[in-house]
C-alpha cells in the first residue's frame, strides 16, 4: 500500500510541471556551472556528477516514492504507520514525550514551557506513533503536528495551522522547519537535539555512534566567541593552538582535524588558514573519530562542522558591539526579513568588522565580513538556498613569536616582546558562494544537491626568529620571507534519504555521491639571513622577488551509503561504506616551468563503517561503533613506487542521555585508534621510505551540556588521552602528540536569576584546565588553569550586556610551546563588555 504523503497528493500534470522546472533548472547548473568548472579547474565531472543524478533522482523518484515494505496484514490500517509496542509509565507529560520519541525513534522538540505541571496516564501496548502520541496527550490540552521525516511538534489544542490570510499552510509542516530543525539560534540554549554532521540531514545525536559535541548559538554569544579558534578551544577533545598570523591549527586523538563546510568535506582546509568570522555561522558540530563516510581521505582526529545561518520566518535584527582590552572593538548587525506575503522567500544579511591591537606591542588585526543568504520555499516540499561570503583579513604587523635558547631554556621575556618587524604583514581575501537545492518527493524520500566555490588570496612579508638563541650573546637568526597564494576549491554533494518498514521497523538509508577539487598556486622568495641581537634587532625592509613557485591541484570522489536498521526493540544497528579515489599533481612554475608530475593517488579505496545502538531506557543509550579511515601519503619506495595509503581503524564504545525532560544531555565514551602502513624512513636507503610505522590513540571523553535548571545552562568536557608510537625507527615509543594533554577539562556555565529584586541579573563562570604539554619531547610545559568570570544583566527583553574577564588570575602560560622556532605566549588577564540587542 502506497504511504501517506505528508503534504498531500497534488494533481499530476502539478507534479510534472515541477518535474520540468527542476529538470530546466538540472540543464542550467550543467550549462553554467559545468562551463565555469571545466574552464577554470578542468572539472566538468563535478557538473556532470549533479546533472546524472538530478536527473536521475528526478525520473525515478515516482516509483521510489511509492515503494515501501508493508507488515504482514496487507491492506490493514498498520500499513500506512506500524506498529510499535510502547511501555510508557504514568507521570510527567515531559518525561511521557521523552521516551516516546525514544521508543517510537521519532524526533520530538523540547516544548517544556507548555509542558509544565502536565500529567499522562502513560500507555502500555502497540500502537502506531500518531496513536501512541494522541493517548498521551489525552486531556492535556495539547495536540500535535507532524512534520517532515515523521517528526513531531507538540502544540496547544486550540492552535491552527493556518498563520494568517495568505498563508495556507504553516511552516511547521513544510520541509523547511525539518531542514532548520538542528539550527540552535532560537531559544536551544547549550545544548542541541539534532546535528547534521554524521548524515547530511538533520539526525537526533543520541542515534549517532560516535562522540559529537556542538558549539551553539547561544555559548558562541556568551563566550564572545569570534573565530573559528574561539570556538574549537573550548570544544571537548579538540586542541587548538594559534600559528601566529591569524591562522591556527587544530587536533583531536593525537591527528589534525578535518572540515566540512554544511557537509561539503575539504581536505586540510582548516589547518594554517584564514576562516570566517563565527557570526557567519550557526554552529560548529564536532564529530570525533574517524569521519571516512562523509569525509573520505583524512585523519583519525574527526571532523568539524561548519553550519552556516540560514534565514528565518519572521523579521528580526540581532545587533551588537564587543569592546575589551588592547582597543578591540568589534561591531555586528544580523538582519532576517521575509520577502513576499506568503513568507516563502527570506533573506538574511550578516556584517561584521573587528580592529584589535594585542598584548603584544606592534601586532594589529583587523578585518571586515559581509555574509548573505536567499532560503525560497518553491513549494512545501522544496527549497532553494543561494548564498555568499566575503571576508578581509588584515594581520600587521604580526609576530610568530620566539625560539629558545640554544641550550634548551626559554628566554624568559616579557610577554609583550615583539620579535618580528614593523613591516610585517599578511592580508587575505576569503570568498566563498554556495547553492543548495532539497525536494522531498514523499515523507519518506528527501533529495539534496549542492556546489560551492571557495576561495583565498594572501600574500605576506615577513621576518622571523630561528634556529635558536645564544645563551651568550642573545644572538639569532633573522630569516625573510615573502609569498602570494591563490586557493580555489569547487565541490559538489548529491544524496539521496529514504525510508522504509519491514515487520513493522522502519528503516533508513543514505545513498550519495560528492567530489571536489583544490587548485592551490604558491610563490615564494627570501631575503637575507641576518644574525642579530634579539633585543636591538632592526630589520630594513627588502626587496623580496618571488623566486620558486608551484601549482598544485587536489582532486577526491567518492560515493557512500548508509543504512540505519532497527532489528530488534530498541537497538538500531549502523552500517556505512564509501568508496574514494584520490590524485594529487604538482608542477614548478618558477624558477623555470615543467611538467605536472602525479603524486601517489588512491583508486577505490573502500572504507567500511558500522555501529550499534541500544536504548537501556528512555533517557540512556549505549553504542559501540568500529570505523575506518585512509590517509594518501606521498613518499616513495627506494624502487620509485608509491606508499599505499595509511589506514586506520577505530573502536569506540559510550553511553549517550538525555535527561530533565531532554534538557540536560551528557555523554561518556572510550576509545582506541591504531594507524598502521605509516611512511618511515628505509634503514637501507636513507633517502627513501617503507610503510611500516604504527601508532596508537586512546582515551575517556566526558561531556554535559545544556539546562540544569530554568536560567541555568552549563556545558562540561573531559577528556584523558593517551598517544603513543608503536613502531618508528625515529621516534621509538615516544608520544605521537605531545602537544595535546594527556588531562584536559573544559567549563562553562551562566545562571540568570529568575525572580525577586536580582531578576535578570546574570553571572558566569569558565575554566580551562590542561596537564603538561610539549613541542619536540625536550622542553615541557607543566599543567595550568585558566579562571574566566561573567556578570551580565538583561535590560530588557531586547537589550542585554555583560561583562567578561578572561584568565582572571593573569596565568602566564604558553598558547604554542617555544623550540627553535615560532613560541607564542597565551593571553593575559583581558576584559571584554558587551551590549547586545534583538527586535
Amino acid at each position: 500500500m502506497r504511504r501517506t504523503r505528508i503534504f498531500g497528493e497534488r494533481p499530476g500534470w502539478m507534479r510534472l510541471k515541477e518535474r520540468a522546472a527542476l529538470m530546466d533548472l538540472n540543464v542550467c547548473l550543467e550549462r553554467e556551472f559545468g562551463t565555469i568548472f571545466a574552464k577554470k579547474f578542468s572539472i566538468a565531472p563535478i557538473a556532470l556528477l549533479v546533472a546524472t543524478t538530478m536527473l536521475t533522482s528526478l525520473s525515478v523518484s515516482k516509483a521510489v516514492a511509492q515503494i515501501t515494505v508493508t507488515p504482514s496484514k496487507a491492506g490493514s490500517s498498520q500499513a500506512a504507520d506500524p506498529l510499535i509496542s510502547f511501555k510508557i509509565p504514568a507521570g510527567s507529560l515531559s518525561g511521557a514525550l521523552t521516551a516516546f520519541s525514544v521508543q517510537a525513534h521519532a524526533p520530538l522538540g523540547s516544548q517544556a514551557p507548555i509542558l509544565a505541571g502536565k500529567t499522562t496516564a502513560g500507555l502500555q501496548g502497540r500502537f502506531t506513533s500518531p496513536d501512541a502520541l494522541a493517548h498521551l496527550l489525552l486531556g492535556s490540552g495539547l495536540t500535535y503536528r507532524m512534520t517532515v521525516d515523521h517528526a513531531y511538534q507538540i502544540v496547544p489544542a486550540s492552535s491552527h495551522i493556518t498563520l494568517g490570510p495568505v498563508r495556507v499552510q504553516g511552516k511547521a509542516d513544510t520541509l523547511a522547519s525539518f531542514l532548520d530543525s538542528a539550527n540552535t539560534a532560537n531559544g536551544t540554549g547549550y545544548s542541541a537535539d539534532r546535528v547534521t554532521i554524521a548524515g547530511k540531514l538533520p539526525l537526533s545525536v543520541r542515534q549517532i555512534p560516535n562522540s559529537v559535541s556542538v558549539v551553539t548559538q547561544q555559548r558562541i554569544l556568551d563566550q564572545n566567541m569570534v573565530t573559528v579558534e574561539d570556538a574549537l578551544r573550548f570544544t571537548t577533545g579538540v586542541t587548538a593552538t594559534p600559528y601566529g598570523d591569524g591562522t591556527a591549527y587544530f587536533m583531536s586523538r593525537g591527528y589534525t582535524l578535518d572540515v566540512q563546510y554544511d557537509g561539503m568535506p575539504v581536505v586540510s582546509g582548516i589547518q594554517y588558514l584564514p576562516q570566517f568570522d563565527m557570526i557567519m555561522y550557526d554552529r560548529a558540530e564536532v564529530m570525533r573519530g574517524p569521519t571516512g563516510l562523509l569525509q573520505g581521505t583524512g585523519s583519525g582526529a574527526g571532523s568539524v562542522n561548519l553550519v552556516r545561518k540560514h534565514t528565518e520566518d519572521e523579521f528580526a535584527v540581532r545587533t551588537g558591539v564587543q569592546a575589551g582590552s588592547w582597543n578591540n572593538v568589534r561591531p555586528y548587525l544580523d538582519v532576517n526579513t521575509p520577502l513576499n506575503a506568503s513568507h516563502t522567500l527570506r533573506a538574511r544579511i550578516v556584517m561584521a568588522g573587528q580592529s584589535t591591537n594585542s598584548f603584544v606591542h606592534e601586532v594589529y588585526r583587523s578585518e571586515g565580513m559581509l555574509y548573505g543568504v536567499v532560503d525560497y520555499d518553491l513549494d512545501p516540499e522544496t527549497r532553494l538556498t543561494v548564498s555568499g561570503a566575503y571576508q578581509y583579513n588584515d594581520n600587521g604587523p604580526f609576530d610568530y613569536g620566539q625560539s629558545r635558547y640554544t641550550n634548551g631554556k626559554f628566554l624568559n621575556v616579557p610577554r609583550s616582546a615583539f620579535f618580528g618587524s614593523s613591516w610585517n604583514d599578511s592580508p587575505s581575501h576569503l570568498g566563498e558562494g554556495y547553492i543548495n537545492l532539497t525536494h522531498s518527493f514523499s515523507r519518506n524520500l528527501i533529495w539534496s544537491t549542492s556546489v560551492i566555490d571557495r576561495y583565498l588570496d594572501s600574500s605576506g612579508q615577513y621576518s622571523y626568529m630561528g634556529g635558536g638563541v645564544s645563551p651568550v650573546q642573545n644572538m639569532s637568526r633573522y630569516f625573510e620571507q615573502s609569498n602570494l597564494g591563490r586557493q580555489n576549491m569547487i565541490g559538489a554533494d548529491t544524496n539521496l534519504h529514504y525510508r522504509a518498514w519491514l515487520a513493522d521497523r522502519e528503516m533508513d538509508f543514505v545513498l550519495g555521491t560528492n567530489m571536489y577539487q583544490v587548485y592551490a598556486r604558491n610563490l615564494y622568495g627570501s631575503g637575507t639571513v641576518r644574525t642579530l641581537n634579539i633585543f636591538d634587532a632592526v630589520l630594513p625592509r627588502t626587496s623580496m622577488p618571488y623566486t620558486g613557485g608551484t601549482d598544485t591541484i587536489t582532486e577526491q570522489w567518492g560515493a557512500y551509503a548508509q543504512a540505519r536498521l532497527h532489528p530488534l526493540k530498541d537497538v538500531t544497528l549502523v552500517l556505512g561504506g564509501r568508496v574514494s579515489s584520490y590524485w594529487d599533481s604538482v608542477r614548478t612554475i618558477l624558477p623555470t616551468r615543467s611538467g605536472t608530475r602525479g603524486q601517489p593517488g588512491v583508486e577505490g579505496k573502500l572504507t567500511p563503517n558500522a555501529g550499534i545502538l541500544y536504548d537501556l531506557t528512555s533517557q540512556l543509550t549505549a553504542y559501540f561503533s568500529y570505523s575506518t579511515i585512509f590517509t594518501p601519503q606521498s613518499e616513495l619506495t627506494a624502487s620509485g613506487s608509491a606508499l599505499p595509503p595509511a589506514t586506520g581503524r577505530q573502536y569506540e564504545v559510550g553511553l549517550k542521555g538525555a535527561f530533565l525532560s531532554g534538557a540536560l544531555q551528557a555523554s561518556l565514551a572510550a576509545f582506541q585508534l591504531d594507524t598502521n602502513d605509516r611512511a618511515v624512513n628505509d634503514p637501507n636507503n636513507i633517502r627513501y621510505y617503507v610503510s611500516s610505522g604504527r601508532a596508537r590513540s586512546r582515551g575517556v571523553e566526558a561531556e554535559m551540556t545544556g539546562r540544569l535548571l530554568p536560567g541555568w545552562n552549563v556545558y562540561a568536557g573531559y577528556t584523558w588521552l593517551e598517544t603513543q608510537y608503536l613502531s618508528d625507527p625515529v621516534y621509538g615509543n615516544l608520544s605521537l602528540q605531545p602537544e595535546e594533554p594527556k588531562h584536559n577539562f573544559k567549563f562553562w556555565s551562566t545562571y540568570q536569576i529568575q525572580d525577586g529584586f536580582l531578576k535578570d541579573l546574570s553571572f558566569g563562570a569558565g575554566l580551562l584546565v590542561s596537564s603538561r604539554t610539549s613541542r619536540d619531547y625536550v622542553v615541557w610545559q607543566g599543567g595550568y588553569a585558566l579562571l574566566d568570570l561573567q556578570a551580565g544583566y538583561k535590560i530588557n527583553p531586547h537589550l542585554s550586556t555583560t561583562l567578561t574577564v578572561n584568565n582572571v588570575t593573569d596565568k602566564v602560560y604558553w598558547a604554542r610551546l617555544p623550540t627553535n622556532y615560532y613560541g607564542i605566549y597565551g593571553t593575559p588577564r583581558s576584559v571584554m563588555a558587551a551590549i547586545r540587542a534583538n527586535f
